[in-house]
């Protein structure tokens, strides 16, 4: 049996969540990871911070690692994902389609055995948080952050 460090498997679901980006974003690796701070390329950062910490459960640590950035910068950015999901039809529109586009990929994926502990795979489709959430928008009623994005 092979097994694989948790660094490795990190990087592996990174590499198909960077795919999907190119894909569905047209943005290479090297501008997500480059200092630019355009809105375009910090969205799309953000939108892969929460895709990384919902589906793959990777740590803000981990997270950052990936990234080049402090686990601090990885929480402000799923933080502010979660508003601009909400207020913004656009940013919501094209992270569904990346969320949609890193699932089918990890379906293709092999999953090996993970040494030192796993990482799990939470299946969740399309967040029914998030769509809770901004149904009650659309109804005039805005709810406490706390009661639809605490784990």
């Amino acid at each position: 049996m092979q097994f694989v460090t948790k660094r490795e498997r990190s990087e592996e679901i990174f590499e198909s969540v960077m795919d999907s980006v190119e894909r569905t974003c047209d943005l290479s690796l090297t501008s997500v990871m480059s200092e630019y701070q355009g809105r375009v390329v910090v969205d799309v950062r953000r939108m892969m911070c929460k895709v990384l910490r919902v589906l793959f459960d990777l740590s803000y640590q981990s997270i950052g690692d990936l990234l080049n950035k402090d686990h601090s910068t990885i929480i402000h950015h799923i933080h502010k994902h979660d508003d601009l999901y909400v207020y913004d039809k656009e940013y919501a529109h094209v992270y569904d389609e990346l969320l949609l586009d890193v699932k089918q990929r990890v379906r293709a994926i092999t999953y090996r055995p993970v040494k030192n502990g796993s990482i799990k795979l939470r299946e969740i489709y399309s967040s029914e948080k998030e769509v809770s959430l901004r149904s009650l928008l659309i109804e005039g009623r805005v709810p406490l952050r706390r009661e639809f994005f605490c784990d």
